[in-house]
């Protein structure tokens, strides 16, 4: 049971960090081999919601990270009262910077800019992966977990929405 899980771990870190590494790298190669794309990828509201999209990728990454860390050790899979506060602090700032996305596309609308598809493709992909991370699960890869969602009554929390719930009163002493 313990490979089983350490195994699913690996694979989502793996997964999130491989896109964290791949996306720049096919961004930059899109501005070099195809010079169409240049006003596109080069605006910025598309930086800007590449780079939250990418920042977004980087939290799942290094979650995934440190519960296949510690599940590895043999430790308690709950991460340390300083790891949630990070989180909890990355839960603070994303929503600061998926509000400055919201003004940014009303922004992209007023002015009908060119690269407004780009931007809301890449802004719902960030916010789709902010709920997915934060909030509810929204990715079910397995032909079980599409079997289990389909037995609930609705989504499930995602694992750290839980962690960070479940940790809310002892984050909220150790401040003290």
């Amino acid at each position: 049971m313990k490979r089983k899980v350490q195994k699913k771990l690996f694979e989502l870190c793996f997964g999130e960090g491989f896109a964290v590494v791949y996306f720049p790298i096919l961004w930059i190669w899109s501005i070099d081999l195809l010079e169409w794309t240049k006003p596109y990828l080069m605006s910025i509201p598309s930086l800007f919601a590449f780079a939250l999209l990418e920042f977004l990728l980087l939290q799942g990454s290094l979650y995934w990270y440190l519960k296949y860390k510690r599940v590895k050790q043999n430790s308690c899979s709950d991460l340390s009262p300083q790891i949630i506060r990070l989180f909890l602090l990355f839960k603070r700032l994303n929503l600061m910077l998926v509000g400055a996305g919201f003004l940014i596309f009303i922004y992209q609308i007023q002015n009908k800019s060119l690269d407004l598809m780009l931007y809301i493709f890449l802004y719902v992909f960030a916010v789709i992966e902010c709920i997915n991370c934060y909030h509810i699960r929204l990715s079910y890869l397995s032909i079980e977990e599409i079997k289990l969602l389909m037995c609930q009554r609705g989504p499930r929390s995602s694992l750290l929405a839980k962690e960070l719930r479940r940790s809310r009163g002892i984050i909220q002493d150790s401040w003290c």
